[in-house]
């Protein structure tokens, strides 16, 4: 009886044996596709750290060489800048001329005559008044500028000489030397005129060009180019 027991019970116990050797590889299995999952998402993780520190890195580079060509450009034209400003009231025309102007007086019948006849010397200057209206642009590269410059005027028509040719004084009537000014300040308005109407102007704006082209160049530019405001 006793035997019989045993056999059964050791039958019995006997299917137990497989039963937990499938949970065990099943919990070996589980296991092992934890650490594989695991180990996919370090790896996908790191890939996409790496990933965004790159992009982050190249927006940064980019951002930055942006504003290191800002830096530049603006170095750039504030140099350029400082360099025509030197310039102030640039005169690229002066024009010397000479006239002789006659002031003649009579009186009492003409018997009492009064005459000058003056020759003075003017110097009329043409150029920009004030370079600093100028508007400057310079590429991102630093080699190219453009310049647009105010409209060249008259800076100047100034008396640098006045000599007396002939003069006759009478005592009941006199020349005076307002009227010997007068006289001079109105020729040389009209001289102007005819200087400006010559195409004085002009050629003050051809001479602008070269001398801002050269001033430019030796500041370090080599696409130069320059205009004039409308």
């Amino acid at each position: 009886m006793n035997k019989k027991s045993e056999t059964n019970s050791e039958k019995n116990k006997a299917p137990s044996k497989p039963v937990k050797s499938e949970k065990t590889e099943k919990k070996a299995k589980s296991s092992r596709e934890g650490v594989i999952s695991r180990s996919i998402n370090k790896i996908l993780f790191k890939i996409a750290f790496i990933l965004v520190l790159v992009c982050g890195l190249a927006a940064g580079g980019y951002f930055g060489f942006q504003k290191l060509s800002e830096i530049k450009t603006e170095k750039k034209t504030l140099l350029a800048m400082a360099q025509l400003e030197k310039c102030g009231e640039l005169v690229t025309i002066k024009n010397t001329y000479s006239d002789v102007v006659t002031v003649k007086k009579t009186r009492i019948a003409g018997l009492a005559k009064s005459f000058s006849i003056v020759r003075y010397t003017g110097i009329l200057r043409a150029g920009i008044k004030d370079i600093s209206l100028a508007e400057v642009k310079v590429s991102n590269n630093g080699k190219k500028i453009e310049v647009v410059l105010p409209e060249c005027e008259v800076l100047g028509n100034d008396i640098s000489g006045i000599e007396v040719f002939d003069e006759a004084r009478s005592i009941f009537v006199a020349v005076t030397l307002k009227e010997i000014v007068d006289e001079i300040n109105l020729s040389r308005e009209v001289t102007q005129d005819k200087l400006v109407e010559s195409g004085i102007l002009e050629e003050a704006k051809t001479h602008s060009v070269l001398l801002i082209k050269n001033i430019l160049a030796a500041a370090g530019f080599s696409d130069i180019s320059v205009s004039w405001k409308l």
